[in-house]
């Protein structure tokens, strides 16, 4: 028998095929192991990706009804106020059904992204328990703040036919988780 042939065990070709399999496994065992390694870290990336939803559904909530509640207080203190049916035309103007809906749907929206940026931080620091004591307060303030926020809206804005609380003071409540946000979203970057 030639050596070119496969032969039982032996020959050229057949250590050739043999070093070519063991490098093929090398090389998928070291993917994997690559993988793994690079998990945790992208746990990590996955639940910072979620920031800029936060952030832009909070801020969905600030602009929008601070005009909201800077027309209903306009409205109150114009000319009309003194006579009560077009007072109540001009808030129903201010704050429209259609105004109601877009900020309900934006609080739906900023629950979920709180929902997803939470569990995502959470995952992350059961891959990497070493986060949790860089992040684990500042996502606990993240989520404490915005929940109260979520809160104010339905409590001042959407379970009330005209909103009452001053725009000052909603823009106050409503900076407060934003700025955590964009705390967050800085120190991502660093």
């Amino acid at each position: 028998m030639d050596n070119t042939q496969v032969a039982g065990t032996g020959g050229p070709r057949f250590n050739f095929l043999l070093r070519l399999r063991l490098w093929r496994q090398f090389a998928l065992l070291s993917m994997v192991a690559f993988a793994l390694a690079a998990f945790p870290a992208y746990r990590v990336f996955k639940g910072m990706e979620d920031l800029p939803r936060l952030s832009e559904s909070l801020d969905q909530l600030r602009s929008p009804v601070v005009s909201r509640l800077q027309e209903i207080a306009a409205a109150k203190s114009g000319a009309d106020s003194a006579n009560p049916q077009r007072l109540e035309a001009a808030l129903r103007d201010a704050f429209r059904p259609s105004d109601r809906a877009r900020i309900s749907e934006t609080v739906k929206d900023l629950q979920d992204a709180l929902d997803h940026y939470v569990s995502a931080q959470r995952k992350a620091m059961i891959a990497l328990p070493e986060l949790e004591a860089t992040s684990g307060a500042q996502i606990a303030e993240i989520q404490r703040a915005t929940t109260q926020v979520i809160g104010l809206v339905q409590k001042e804005i959407l379970a009330k036919e005209v909103p009452t609380i001053d725009a000052a003071q909603y823009l106050k409540e409503v900076s407060v988780p934003r700025e955590l946000v964009q705390k967050a979203a800085t120190q991502q970057d660093l």
